[in-house]
């Protein structure tokens, strides 16, 4: 199969994949951007960390988990998928991803080991946008000075389990679906235990 960048800007490219199926010439279009990381921190006893952020194309804001970019440019990710990265050293570098932005977003200070691997989200097909999603079990709720980019608004919020659970499930507060619901099939268990 060969790839063709048709576009490409700061967030998004246009991809055209051309391979051969039946005998014919085929030419398949995909929006991809680089991967995401969310993580569901809970601390040990049971509060979810997440983050109130102001979201522009919202016109307000928003219930996230915490997370980002893998890979802060589009030309990084590219270069990263031509070494064809397994799919262990993909989820070690989405954890260290995450790692970065639970200290740069909301001022939690962690170890990769820390974090544990639960899910991969795929977007669709004819969008990548992969989503890799950890669970970040911490002792206490103390966070330290969070590292915001220019243009950030971001508030990390603690919240009892149903809490939280009920923000999920709201379908307004937390309008990331894929991540509201990896919190509601996480917490689950935890409001019936």
């Amino acid at each position: 199969m060969n790839e063709k960048i048709v576009y490409q800007g700061y967030v998004l490219e246009m991809v055209e994949r051309h391979f051969e199926r039946d005998g014919k010439s085929v030419v398949h279009e995909r929006a991809r951007r680089t991967p995401g990381s969310r993580t569901l921190v809970i601390s040990d006893d049971n509060m979810v960390l997440f983050s109130r952020e102001h979201r522009y194309e919202l016109d307000g804001e928003d219930y996230h988990l915490p997370g980002g970019k893998v890979f802060d440019r589009l030309t990084d990710y590219n270069d990263y998928l031509a070494t064809r990265p397994t799919k262990d050293s993909l989820i070690t570098t989405a954890r260290d991803g995450a790692v970065l932005e639970l200290k740069e977003e909301v001022g939690l200070t962690v170890t990769p080991d820390m974090l544990e691997f639960c899910y991969l989200s795929p977007c669709g097909s004819t969008v990548d946008w992969d989503l890799y999603y950890f669970i970040c079990r911490v002792p206490d709720t103390l966070l330290g000075e969070a590292a915001l980019g220019s243009g950030e608004s971001v508030k990390p919020e603690w919240h009892t389990v149903q809490e939280a659970y009920s923000i999920a499930l709201d379908g307004t507060k937390m309008r990331e679906d894929r991540s509201a619901a990896f919190v509601l099939r996480t917490l689950y268990p935890l409001l019936h235990s």
